[in-house]
């Protein structure tokens, strides 16, 4: 036994080294591993890896973090400079082990058939994570649904970004926090949508005497309070729900001096309103103040006298007085929605089952069958049965439906084993929805879902063209284009108050409008992309256009107006220079950066941990350009500082905060800068019209990847280029109109499929 057991191992190992070695023949990707692991490798460790490894590589390219095909494919970036440096003999560097001519010839064969695996003639759509709703879409979603404006939703915890956006699945979480924030809001947003039109929640009357007063300030005087000086007086009260609450304050005053009694409503030690109480004792009248409520609780409502004036008796008698005589609340006052599902003729079961049955789908986004409906219903019966309203029990229903996972969460069917599959009807109108809109599917997107007719091209098409075409596309602006741009970063950013005292927060807030006007613009012209670069008209206010030296425009709101000659397109803009910039200073490396990442695609390296900051280096000297200059003698910086520096230096006639200039800290500007590949810029209109001519395929490139990006909620994979090139070579032809874009997006079979594994699937390589 023990022989023949023997005998059949060495066939076993014989044949099946035999056949490993045809696999291996007949499997492209097997074939360019073992080339890899066995000749390429060794290549890269003798001549590369003295500068391109560990985490501190040159360029941030580690060839020891590459072992496997579908790595180097999702790298393709970087074996793309690779790729380049070898062709140009630019790397390795002088001084350092040369590669010969074999291997050369070697690593550039093996680079291109790598990268002639991807097969276009079969897309893989690849997979998206279950997403959920970021803030912005969740506050879109309530809105449409609910007719609820949640504000309060803006405060939930901030949503981590990945590949430059939020809507990216796979770092979208649930923290603990967040579910207590959704949990209130749920009650919140039922209380401001499901309401007793009949009935106020608050019908008080409060005498003046039941307030809370300082002697020293006011006196009684029967059931008025007299305030004889400058004070305030106060009482605590509870506001049952969220809505619109009137407040009416009855008084007159003992008038004296040149102005009238002036009376401040304060709740929560913040001022709502001050009015002037013009009347005296013969006539007494309300005075009404609007207390818009958030949240529901208790509320310190003050009254407060606020101008007093006395003059002595043996000049002539003048007193100045307040005197408060009653305090009346109601509310809140909520006119009825203009949603057809949340007015409600009855307060039976049967209006609560039809409530169920059409507010569920909508807000699950898809067919619900009776099961699930009966849930809600039973909630309702059950809340009826332990004494609630019909009104209250409406809300616990909503309640349950806003923390249910599918309304929390964008769900797609699991797509089984390596198959692919089309989304169905539901899916495809949620993903052109939150696409377009960030917001739930309306009405009409829904029927043609419930109908089946999305998945006909023409109703598709059309649905796209009323989708761009509807008002609630500007979220695109707001959400892609913001985000794009790192718009978001002038938030949290404050240039040095002592150096640029006007570059207040409300400045920098009215440079994010101006970019986002301008875009919204092209958008609306649906313009070629292109014009972004080079569009020779903005929108400004007086105080944006004092600031850009540009006169006044007559108004404090926006008006779009010709650019001076010093300033075309977007990189122009204050919103831009000013984000990239230092507190203190123009930035050259932040700037190219920008540039780098938003207009050509590509990714810097991070810097070296052990490089001194340019600021901290206190042995250089001279202006900024120059002390870059000495910066860069160390090489480990001058190869990633060399595009960066170049881009950023076009740039330099605009100060940190945007504004033009032709000197630096007593020092000439020189705008002029050289590429690597050796292109001259001249300024930062040369580099406009570089970016517009020699640049361009790479500008448009990374447009269509960063809106395909946001389309899709997932980073992009090498075998999405096939979908990159299909929607760049569509564009082309109606001059890079920015609606062919979304068009060519949304009818891909990357947005419109799903694949059960984005590796290296058949179908995916040749």
């Amino acid at each position: 036994v023990r022989i023949l057991f023997g005998y059949i191992t060495v066939l076993v190992s014989t044949f099946g080294y035999a056949g490993d070695t045809v696999a291996i023949a007949d499997d492209p990707i097997g074939q360019l591993q073992q080339e890899f692991d066995q000749e390429i490798t060794p290549i890269l460790k003798t001549k590369c890896a003295a500068c391109h490894s560990g985490e501190e590589a040159n360029a941030g390219i580690s060839f020891d973090s590459f072992q496997r095909i579908e790595q180097i494919l999702n790298a393709d970036r970087k074996w793309s400079l690779v790729n380049h440096e070898i062709v140009n003999s630019s790397m390795p560097p002088e001084g350092e082990p040369q590669l010969s001519a074999f291997d050369s010839k070697k690593l550039l064969d093996w680079i291109e058939r790598v990268f002639k695996l991807i097969d276009c003639d079969t897309i893989n759509p690849g997979n998206v994570t279950i997403r959920k709703l970021t803030r912005y879409e969740y506050r879109n979603s309530v809105r449409d649904l609910f007719d609820v404006d949640y504000s309060p939703a803006d405060n939930f915890p901030g949503d981590d970004v990945g590949h430059g956006f939020d809507n990216v699945a796979d770092v979208l979480s649930l923290p603990p926090v967040l579910l207590e924030k959704y949990l209130d809001a749920a009650e919140e947003i039922s209380q401001q949508a499901i309401f007793d039109p009949e009935k106020l929640a608050l019908d008080i009357s409060l005498a003046a005497t039941s307030f809370e007063y300082d002697s020293k300030t006011t006196n009684r005087d029967g059931r008025k309070l007299v305030m004889f000086t400058n004070g305030q007086i106060k009482k605590t009260i509870h506001f049952p729900e969220y809505g619109a609450y009137a407040l009416a304050v009855r008084a007159y005053g003992d008038q004296a001096g040149d102005e009238d009694v002036q009376m401040s409503l304060i709740v929560d030690d913040e001022k709502v309103e001050t009015v002037a109480v013009d009347n005296t004792k013969r006539r007494s009248k309300r005075f009404v103040f609007r207390i818009p409520v958030y949240e529901p609780g208790d509320k310190t409502i003050a009254i407060r006298f606020e101008n007093d004036y006395y003059v002595p008796r043996e000049v002539g008698s003048q007193d100045r007085n307040l005197i408060i005589s009653g305090v009346f609340i109601k509310g809140p006052k909520r006119k009825q929605s203009e949603i057809p599902y949340l007015k409600f003729s009855t307060t039976g079961r049967d209006a609560a089952v039809k409530y169920v049955s059409q507010i569920v789908p909508r807000a699950f986004r898809c067919s619900v069958n009776e099961d699930q409906n009966k849930r809600f219903v039973a909630l309702f019966d059950q809340c009826r049965k332990d004494g609630l309203s019909f009104y209250e029990s409406l809300r616990s229903v909503t309640q349950a439906i806003l923390i249910s996972p599918q309304f929390l969460y964008r769900y797609e069917q699991p797509v089984v084993n390596d198959s692919i599959r089309p989304l169905n009807d539901y899916e495809r109108a949620t993903s052109l929805s939150y696409f377009l809109w960030s917001s739930t599917p309306d009405d009409e997107l829904l029927q043609m879902a419930r109908e089946s007719k999305l998945s006909e091209p023409q109703i598709w098409d059309q649905q796209i063209q009323r989708l761009m075409q509807h008002d609630q596309s500007k979220a695109l602006i707001e959400n892609f284009a913001a985000q794009w741009l790192n718009l978001k970063v002038l938030e949290d950013f404050q240039p040095d108050p002592k150096m640029f005292p006007t570059a207040n927060h409300q400045l920098l807030n009215d440079m994010a409008t101006e970019t986002k006007m301008v875009v919204e613009e092209l958008f609306k012209r649906d313009a070629s992309i292109l014009e972004l670069l080079n569009c020779d008209f903005t929108f400004v206010n007086d105080q944006l256009a004092a600031h850009y030296d540009m006169g006044k425009v007559g108004s404090s709101e926006f008006i779009k107006t010709p650019l001076p000659k010093n300033r075309s397109g977007i990189l122009s803009h204050g919103s831009i220079l000013t984000l990239t910039s230092n507190p203190t200073r123009t930035s050259p490396v932040k700037r190219g950066k920008w540039v780098m990442e938003n207009i050509l695609g590509e990714d810097p390296p991070p810097p070296l941990a052990d490089v001194m900051p340019l600021d901290d280096q206190k042995e250089l000297t001279g202006s900024l350009r120059e002390r870059m200059q000495q910066h860069r003698t160390n090489p480990a910086c001058a190869s990633c500082h060399a595009k960066m520096d170049a881009l950023g230096f076009a740039l330099e006639n605009y100060d940190a905060v945007g504004r033009f200039r032709l000197k630096d800290d007593g020092f000439d500007i020189d705008a002029t800068s050289e590429m690597p590949d050796g292109t001259l810029l001249d300024g930062a209109i040369g580099l406009q019209k570089q970016l517009q001519s020699k640049y361009k395929d790479q500008f448009i490139r990374c447009f269509t990847e960063k809106l395909l990006t946001y389309a899709l909620g997932r980073g992009l994979q090498y075998y999405d280029r096939c979908t990159v090139q299909q929607i760049i070579e569509r564009a082309s032809k109606q001059d890079y109109r920015i609606s062919e874009f979304i068009f060519a997006i949304a009818q891909s079979e990357t947005f419109l499929n799903r694949s059960g594994n984005s590796g290296l699937v058949n179908g995916a390589v040749k």
